[in-house]
């Protein structure tokens, strides 16, 4: 039964991702944030479990793709149609008629593609090219919690139609992209060769600090922030 305990934390993952889009759809969106957590928290042991019982296979592999599409692919565009459609409610919405908050749906899609290409992908074994689709997850789910909670009145920032219409299609972008970026499971025993890292953890303990639930989407704006510029400066993450 050992084997099995990493899929089993990658199930709940699946689980969690799948609970989220319901409660999208069924007035219960306040939970969403809790379930993407614990989603996020059984992404992060499924690995860690795998390495500390040396149980890797391929099966594991791809079902972590799998789960991650759903939960960090899907639901994130799930939710953006919801901010999308805050005016009107998802009752409203016609797919036989164009839409704005149609948009939403570029981000499950190249979410997809970022996770196919990162199982073929040999380069994306200690960092990644491109954001990995959690990270945009909790991007999307830090809106959420800003709109929940009306962080700093910017609600009506989270519904706004030109600032989502912006904010889709370059996370969807980012995806794909071919920035290096560094991965959070990062050693940090040294300065030097982690400069980007460190500082980046130093910062996201100040915007926790002082910023709310605003911070999430802030963390993930300077992680691809310090990413592209080390990308840009050609040097190494």
């Amino acid at each position: 039964m050992i084997k099995h305990i990493p899929n089993g934390l990658t199930m709940i993952n699946l689980l969690c991702g799948v609970m989220g889009i319901v409660g999208c759809f069924s007035g219960n969106i306040q939970l969403v944030p809790w379930l993407v957590a614990i989603a996020l928290l059984a992404d992060f042991l499924d690995g860690f479990a795998a390495r500390a019982l040396k149980v890797h296979s391929e099966l594991g592999k791809q079902l972590d793709s799998l789960a991650d599409c759903v939960t960090f692919g899907v639901l994130p565009g799930i939710i953006f149609l919801f901010l999308f459609s805050q005016k009107g409610g998802f009752g409203t919405l016609d797919l036989t008629k164009p839409n704005i908050g149609f948009i939403s749906f570029l981000y499950p899609i190249c979410a997809a593609l970022r996770l196919g290409k990162f199982n073929i992908d040999t380069r994306q074994t200690v960092n990644f090219i491109g954001m990995p689709t959690p990270a945009g997850g909790l991007f999307a789910t830090g809106v959420l919690l800003v709109f929940l909670n009306n962080t700093f009145g910017l609600t009506a920032l989270t519904t706004n139609h030109l600032f989502l219409a912006i904010t889709v299609p370059i996370l969807s972008w980012l995806l794909l992209s071919p920035i290096p970026m560094f991965s959070l499971k990062a050693n940090l025993k040294q300065w030097k060769g982690n400069e980007a890292k460190i500082v980046f953890f130093a910062s996201c303990a100040i915007l926790l600090a002082t910023c709310g639930w605003l911070a999430f989407p802030l963390i993930i704006t300077l992680y691809a922030g310090i990413s592209g510029l080390f990308y840009l400066m050609g040097k190494p993450i």
